[in-house]
């Protein structure tokens, strides 16, 4: 028997064996190193995936590889091939997606949790589909008929759901647009409340009163939405009324009183005070003024604040409320 086929099989083994892990060295140790003095990330993405995708492989890929030239029958070199043509199809699928996550980690901002594993699952199940696909292919399936047939259906199945398939093409386009997300107190047409969770399917409310309420994504992106999370600052405006018997110095001090209140309230500031309309039974007053902060409860106590404190120097002031009163004139016949 010729051993030297063997020999041969078996110093290619080694030699191979000693390249991989040359190679393993090489970027745990030189390559990292150099990696973490970079400012860009990209590098330690591709380093590993490196040591976790590709070092791995290869270690099989010399050991088929060995295997291969000894003298064994040849279906044996024949499912060899076929088996790495698939491990290696399986680890381009999972580099892939290493990839991607590190995309959506890295590059896109501003997509929440929840968004990131929505669009990890679509691309999941695309990404392993052409993998299975190519496997197939490879070992010898008619793919063709297979993608034939699943076009067929896809048609029919896209005609009897195009309801379902809406809601699921809105459910990205709310991950990636971003109107709102969980925990955002929102207004969509006469439904008040906070988001509680986000579904392929639908989206779930919870309201004021405690009931959950459940839109569909097509309802939510055809719908007028009003974020008030998002708000950085809350404008109020309201209207006081005061006496025709008021005089003209104190509609004067008006102005200058709501300044003074205004100034003297932590996250209040007053935009404009106005002496607005001559109503039926009063001298009415227009006031604007911002709340900084989204909270309304927040706003509420600070609402609470400014009205207490215009009670307090309009009482100082001498200054009386108007109220509805109607005057008649009695004459004698």
């Amino acid at each position: 028997m010729d051993y030297s086929i063997f020999i041969q099989s078996g110093m290619t083994l080694v030699l191979g064996l000693i390249a991989v892990k040359v190679f393993s060295i090489l970027v745990n140790t030189k390559l990292t190193e150099w990696a973490k003095q970079t400012e860009s990330q990209w590098d330690d993405v591709v380093i590993l995936i490196i040591q976790k995708r590709v070092i791995p492989f290869l270690y099989l890929f010399v050991v088929a590889n060995s295997v291969i030239a000894l003298p064994i029958p040849s279906y044996i070199p024949s499912a060899i091939h076929k088996l790495l043509i698939g491990i290696g199809g399986i680890i381009a699928a999972l580099m892939s997606l290493d990839l991607i996550k590190a995309i959506l980690e890295h590059k896109i901002s501003g997509i929440s949790e929840q968004g990131h594993k929505g669009i990890v699952t679509l691309v999941r199940v695309v990404i392993w589909a052409l993998t299975s696909l190519f496997i197939l292919d490879n070992l010898g399936f008619k793919v063709t008929s297979i993608i034939a047939g699943l076009g067929i259906g896809g048609v029919a199945v896209a005609l009897a759901s195009q309801t379902l398939l809406s809601d699921i093409f809105n459910y990205f386009a709310i991950l990636f647009d971003q109107p709102f997300e969980v925990g955002d107190h929102v207004i969509v047409g006469d439904t008040s409340g906070t988001i509680e969770s986000m579904g392929l399917k639908s989206t779930k409310i919870r309201s004021l009163v405690g009931e959950q309420i459940i839109l569909s994504n097509t309802q939510l992106m055809n719908t007028k939405l009003h974020n008030f999370k998002r708000m950085d600052n809350r404008r109020v405006v309201f209207q006081l009324g005061v006496e025709y018997s008021t005089t003209h110095e104190q509609l004067q001090s008006i102005p200058t009183i709501i300044s003074k209140i205004m100034t003297g309230i932590p996250d209040v500031k007053l935009d404009r005070c106005h002496f607005c309309e001559f109503a039926g039974s009063s001298l009415n007053f227009e006031i604007v003024y911002y709340v900084t902060g989204r909270d309304y409860q927040f706003h509420m106590d600070k609402q609470q604040q400014v009205f207490l404190a215009i009670f307090k120097e309009f009482e100082l002031a001498k200054i009386n409320f108007a109220f509805p009163t109607t005057t008649v004139h009695l004459a004698k016949s």
